[in-house]
């Protein structure tokens, strides 16, 4: 057998030992126990080696990483310090870029100025086919301006022209050979007062702005009996007695001036406010109406810190970029106040980051650096609130006020209104007046009604403070520039009149500041609408013959007397009202629009200055709602005085309503529940309950002596009032 095995090269097995007597046998389990645990020794050498050598390896990468970590973390502190130097580099250049910038445009302007000195714009003066420019103005030299012909004859120019404008006349500017012609015409001005020419200096925009801003401070300091005006050599200066005022002064210098207004009559008054109007010619950049623009911005920056405007606080510029809805780019501008940018970051406080800097840090690059970084969140250029902040995406032309009940409530409760104001127009001349309808405009009518920012004495001042922006229709003493034909004496105002005012104007249609506000109502009341104006009186009067002459009472900014003198361009077309002021804008706006069958005059329909029987129709539109019953009554019988027999009674006013539920509720909702006699906060028309339930205005025309009476209820505000005055009889009993 171990033969075979050795043989074979196999190794023998051991031989098992005998257990000897008396001894238990080793099991299997107990012969292999040191072999396994020999293994498993040698198994954790080999484990706790590469472990260590893991660790070790760990380590060294550790240092490794920390090494690099800090060399990062020293270069990234060595950069950030770099960056903040550039920085800082950066921003002081800017700033010397930017003083530079402003020293440069002053330069500019000074230079400007300097080239210009010799230089006056004419406003007003009509034009002529193949016309002698130098010729029409030595006509207004002697015939205006009382220049002796021998004065006129030496005055030489080296350029008179037409300025190229969309509406006409068309301003002239005139460059003199001598200086001394140009201050004789200048100092002549003066005798202009009372006609619709005007001469102004040849300022360069940026200082007729930063004049136009100093406006509040020159009114309060002539409504006080100062002396103020503006400096010749230093155009942007603004001097009070004699002494500079700087802008920084003015705030507190007009908060002094309240309650020190110079008591001295008519005459003071329209002397004091025609000398404001004089310097807003002056100063305003010239027929502004700031563009309504729809798009998405790509593009703003802070440019300059301007002067107040007219709420009194400075105000930054931001000029930006949109991309318009059909693909084009479009800039323009917006001017905010720094209370403004305080109100929009407070609105977006998960916006933490922007970083609006203080008011005592707010610098131009500072603001423009927040905007900056503004622009770079994109859902918050594309946010409603940021479109509002510039202006844009909202015009107002989409609400529609007045048209019914409904439109009326929707207003007010529906329609949208930006958070922040749209940049206000800025008017130059007198027919500026009738210039477009503004975003701003649509945005301070609905305030009235809705006042989401003001109380209503804050939006009270708000609006009087706009107001003076405005221009100022005023002229003679006594107003006789407007008086009818044969008429020697000023009219006397009725006591209504003057003692509580409509439409929340602080001083009422007698404050020659008020006809901007008042004309730009014309896209918001159904009869200021000239279009619908003409299609009613066409039904109307589409059988009366002949219509020779038609009288508008109560002609306001003059939208149905122009209606009646398109319709009958061969009859006389006259508009009487008892706001002066009004009477100068429809005559400015009828040169402008020239229709020579139609004029204006100052009137009052309770003693109408024209002769029994000379009138075909008698027009009043949105008048006898705004005065007592009694002298809506007068107008009434004076009405039927002047019109001839068969001659017709029209009118365009509020509804009158039978139904008591809804006339007490009219009544109510305009007079806030005061009668108009009383001291207390009157709503916006306070003769309403006059009106509703005094004098009843369908038994009002027939009781004046009107026959075939007929009343059409167009919506729930407005009615269409049409009567006619017999053809058999002369006068009313007692006439």
């Amino acid at each position: 057998m171990a033969s075979n095995l050795r043989n074979s090269g196999k190794t023998a097995a051991p031989k098992r030992p005998r257990a000897e007597a008396g001894m238990t046998p080793p099991s299997p389990q107990d012969s292999l126990l040191p072999n396994f645990r020999a293994l498993l020794d040698q198994q954790m050498e080999k484990i706790e080696g590469r472990f260590s050598l893991l660790d070790h390896n760990l380590k060294e990468q550790v240092k490794q990483l920390e090494k690099m970590f800090t060399e990062i973390k020293a270069s990234v502190s060595f950069q950030a310090e770099e960056t903040e130097k550039l920085k800082g580099k950066v921003k002081v250049l800017e700033e010397k870029l930017e003083e530079k910038d402003t020293a440069l445009k002053d330069e500019i302007d000074k230079l400007s100025m300097y080239v210009a000195r010799e230089n006056l714009v004419f406003i007003g003066i009509p034009e002529k086919e193949n016309e002698n420019v130098s010729e029409i103005l030595k006509e207004v030299y002697t015939k205006n301006l009382k220049l002796s012909a021998d004065e006129v004859a030496d005055i030489e120019y080296q350029r008179v022209h037409r300025i190229a404008a969309k509406s006409k006349p068309r301003p002239i500017k005139a460059r003199f050979v001598h200086y001394g012609d140009r201050e004789r015409i200048m100092k002549s001005a003066k005798n202009l007062k009372g006609t619709n020419i005007y001469i102004k200096e040849d300022i360069p925009l940026r200082m007729r702005m930063a004049r136009q801003t100093q406006l509040p401070a020159l009114i309060a300091a002539r409504n006080a009996g100062k002396l103020a005006y503006f400096s010749r050599s230093e155009p942007t200066k603004l001097f009070v007695d004699r002494v500079w005022l700087p802008v920084e002064k003015q705030k507190g210098f007009v908060e002094s001036m309240k309650g020190m207004e110079k008591h001295g009559g008519i005459r003071n008054l329209f002397l004091s406010v025609f000398c404001i109007f004089v310097a807003l010619l002056a100063v305003a950049h010239a027929g502004y109406f700031p563009p309504a623009l729809f798009g998405n911005p790509i593009n703003a920056k802070v440019v300059s810190l301007d002067p107040p405007d007219f709420r009194g606080e400075p105000v930054y510029r931001i000029d930006y970029q949109i991309i318009s809805d059909d693909g084009q780019t479009q800039v323009s501008f917006i001017h905010r106040q720094y209370t403004e940018f305080q109100k929009f970051d407070a609105m977006i406080p998960w916006y933490h980051e922007l970083n609006l800097p203080s008011k005592n840090t707010a610098t131009l690059s500072a603001l423009n650096e927040y905007m900056q970084r503004l622009l770079r969140r994109a859902s918050l250029v594309e946010s409603q609130l940021f479109h509002d902040f510039l202006g844009i995406n909202w015009d107002g032309n989409d609400i529609d006020y007045f048209k019914n009940f409904v439109t009326f409530m929707k207003m007010i409760l529906v329609d949208r209104l930006p958070a922040f104001q749209p940049e206000p127009p800025v008017f130059e001349t007198l027919v500026d007046g009738t210039g477009p309808i503004t975003a701003f405009e649509n945005y301070l009518f609905v305030q009235a009604f809705r006042r989401d920012e003001f109380a209503l004495d804050e939006y009270l001042a708000y609006l009087q403070a706009w107001m003076f922006t405005t221009p100022s229709y005023t002229g003679e003493e006594g107003d006789s520039d407007v008086w009818a034909p044969g008429v020697t004496e000023s009219l006397a105002l009725p006591y209504h009149y003057t003692k509580t005012s409509v439409h929340f104007m602080p001083d009422g249609y007698q404050d020659p500041h008020s006809v901007r506000l008042s004309y730009m109502t014309n896209n918001k009341y159904n009869f200021l609408d000239e279009e619908l104006i003409k299609t009613w009186v066409r039904d109307l009067h589409s059988e009366l013959k002949p219509v020779n002459r038609v009288l508008d009472i109560g002609s306001g900014n003059c939208y149905s007397t122009f209606s009646y003198g398109e319709l009958y361009p061969n009859a006389e077309v006259i508009g009487i009202d008892l706001a002066a002021p009004y009477v100068r804008f429809c005559r400015v706006w009828n040169e402008e629009r020239g229709m020579h069958n139609v004029n204006f005059y100052h009137g009052n329909g309770e003693y109408i200055p024209f002769a029994n029987e000379t009138f075909d129709i008698v027009q009043f539109t949105y008048v006898l709602h705004e005065m007592p019953a009694e002298n809506a009554r007068r107008v009434l019988n004076e009405a039927f005085r002047v019109l001839r027999p068969g001659g017709a009674l029209s009118g365009f006013d509020v509804w009158y309503w039978t139904n008591p539920t809804w006339r007490e509720y009219n009544v109510e909702r305009n007079t806030w529940g005061y009668h108009w006699n009383e001291t207390g906060l009157h709503g916006p028309e306070p003769y309403m309950e006059e009106y509703q339930e005094g004098l009843v205005l369908p038994d009002a025309i027939t009781e004046a002596g009107f026959i075939d009476s007929t009343v059409t209820r167009y919506t729930n505000s407005d009615g269409v009032y049409l009567a006619y005055k017999p053809k058999g009889r002369r006068k009313r009993d007692g006439q």
